[in-house]
């Protein structure tokens, strides 16, 4: 059903989404910033590892393989918290903090996820270690990723990447006005602001929904 569907915080393949949660553990756990990472270190399955090598390691050209390059999500989530499709680009690839970022981080397999593998069954369960600055060694394992049905997000955290995201085309007002529509539906009368929500030819009252 409707509960088994996960829901993706991050655009980036699934694999990295676990990596991505974990490194961000660290970074609020521990307060961590960009100037106090000495290093980057992602463990993945064997059977992962061996399937994503090639992207892991190799620097990418073009938003594809940018889609599936772990240490530019690792870069990505130090600078921003998140990972979101407008950052997969060659103009963000090249930047040179986010390349001081990328060269930190290594990416290999740790035979500890799959010995787990028959009790936990996630192929996608990833190892972060950060290692400091000032000498610290910090660990998260993630089993996964957080949006998936096993870790499901909360309303807040859906409205929020919603308006990140909706915002850049239809502007935070209508934003505004599409997560009050989808918050009263339960009660709505009708259902005829949904339905303009959805129009492609809106015209001259583009985005303008009433709220009841």
């Amino acid at each position: 059903g409707i509960q088994d569907t996960g829901f993706r915080f991050h655009s980036v393949a699934s694999y990295s989404r676990t990596t991505i949660d974990a490194l961000l553990w660290l970074i609020k756990e521990h307060k961590l910033e960009a100037d106090n990472i000495a290093a980057i270190e992602v463990k993945l399955t064997e059977a992962l590892y061996n399937f994503v090598n090639d992207r892991a390691q190799f620097s990418s050209d073009g938003d594809r393989q940018a889609h599936y390059f772990i240490p530019l999500h690792m870069a990505l989530t130090v600078i921003h918290g998140w990972v979101d499709s407008a950052m997969l680009n060659d103009g963000t690839f090249n930047d040179p903090v986010v390349q001081g970022l990328i060269e930190k981080v290594s990416v290999s397999c740790d035979p500890s996820l799959d010995a787990d593998f028959a009790e936990t069954k996630s192929i996608t369960a990833a190892i972060v270690e950060v290692e400091t600055t000032d000498g610290r060694r910090l660990e998260r394992r993630q089993d996964v990723w957080h949006g998936d049905p096993a870790d499901p997000p909360s309303w807040d955290e859906i409205e929020q990447k919603f308006r990140r995201i909706a915002g850049r085309v239809i502007g935070a007002e209508a934003a505004d006005q599409a997560v009050a529509i989808v918050s009263d539906l339960e009660d709505a009368a009708s259902v005829r602001p949904q339905g303009r929500m959805i129009r492609k030819d809106l015209g001259p009252r583009k985005y303008a929904w009433p709220l009841h």
